[in-house]
């Protein structure tokens, strides 16, 4: 499909639910996190077909597995209407998504991928920006575990990416890690010290297609 025929469909709208904001260099850097509408897909799908690994990123060591994790993130914000989508982005550029699902035994963070921004270039704290809105949305479910499960052939990289921010690998099985809600006031005041979260209240929707550039 055409970038024209994607954009004269139905305006994709998505509505702002947080900002995280760091501190470089006496700089202020924000990112936005957007929650999806699941019934109009047309950026999703275009900017679906725009993110290739090793073409971006030519210095990843593992390119496929990257690209199988992107690839999946995005099929299943596109195809699973159980699950809560998120995108996050920082200027104009999208640099992460997410979907999860609170379901009848566990906060599930079921897939995140951050993405390159430009050629080579990913920003910082997008994924752990992603990490502090599944915890916002951890306090609020029934639910008192949150788990996530991390890519096996990657588990080099992601499992001390998410030990870092809280989770904890399970005894009963070494692809899932887990936390616990009783941990939560200590999980946030520890990936809080990265940067500040701020929930965005009865914000409007906006376009994305009108708001943000791609590639």
């Amino acid at each position: 499909m055409s970038n024209n025929a994607i954009q004269n469909r139905i305006a994709f709208k998505a509505t702002p639910v947080a900002k995280t904001l760091t501190t470089i260099n006496d700089t202020i850097s924000e990112i936005k996190i957007l929650k999806l509408n699941k019934d109009d897909m047309p950026f999703i799908e275009d900017l679906s077909r725009k993110i290739k690994i090793e073409e971006l990123l030519p210095n990843e060591p593992k390119p496929a597995i990257y690209q199988k994790i992107v690839n999946s993130a995005f099929e299943h914000i596109l195809l699973k209407k159980d699950r809560d989508a998120f995108i996050a982005i920082k200027g104009n550029k999208p640099c992460a998504i997410m979907t999860t699902r609170d379901d009848y035994n566990a906060m599930n963070l079921v897939y995140l991928a951050a993405l390159p921004v430009k050629f080579n270039e990913k920003v910082s704290n997008a994924g752990k920006s992603m990490v502090r809105h599944f915890l916002s949305l951890f306090e609020k479910s029934e639910n008192t575990t949150g788990v996530v499960y991390p890519e096996m052939k990657n588990i080099d990289r992601l499992e001390p990416f998410y030990k870092k921010c809280g989770f904890t690998s399970s005894l009963a099985a070494c692809w899932r890690m887990t936390m616990q809600k009783k941990d939560l006031p200590q999980i946030i005041n520890k990936i809080e010290k990265d940067f500040q979260y701020h929930k965005i209240n009865n914000a409007k929707d906006i376009d994305l297609f009108e708001k943000l550039n791609t590639f």
